[in-house]
């Protein structure tokens, strides 16, 4: 009796290989997929904290305001090379410029599409507040996303 494999369990060996390696790349690439879908989702969700976290910080730290309509914002701060510190809402973008000579600088990554921006003062004239909303677009992997910051921020007294 001759040990070995014939040439059909040979073939049905490589077929059934073959089939386990074809889905084991299949499994494979679904996950790189899904984790650059939660990268870049998490570099959107930074990029939100930071725009949020940096108006809110500069409101903090403004001692007054110079101007307010509904897309801008203008605070008098104390240090000279930051004052005044301006915020706008400028062709998809949430800007900031320091100094009497500051260039606008956008906030938002070019990945972040600001869509609305809404500054409202509250509160007294002795405690006063800056509430802000954002809104902002995003398109990962083909599929767009919209968050909606909204925040209420004292000066600093």
């Amino acid at each position: 009796m001759k040990k070995g494999f014939t040439l059909i369990e040979f073939l049905i060996y490589l077929a059934l290989t073959g089939m386990v390696v074809a889905m084991g790349i299949q499994l494979f690439s679904l996950a790189q997929d899904a984790i650059k879908f939660s990268q870049a989702q998490a570099e959107f969700e930074r990029n939100l904290n930071f725009m949020e976290e940096t108006l809110s910080y500069w409101i903090r730290q403004a001692s007054g305001i110079l101007s307010l309509t509904s897309t801008s914002l203008e605070l008098s701060v104390d240090n000279p090379s930051f004052n005044p510190t301006k915020f706008r809402h400028h062709e998809q973008n949430l800007e900031i410029s320091q100094g009497t000579s500051g260039s606008w600088q956008p906030l938002n990554s070019s990945n972040v599409k600001v869509t609305k921006v809404i500054f409202e003062k509250t509160g007294s004239s002795s405690s006063p507040l800056i509430s802000f909303e954002i809104e902002v677009k995003g398109r990962i992997k083909g599929k767009e996303i919209t968050r909606i910051i909204k925040s209420t921020v004292g000066l600093r007294k």
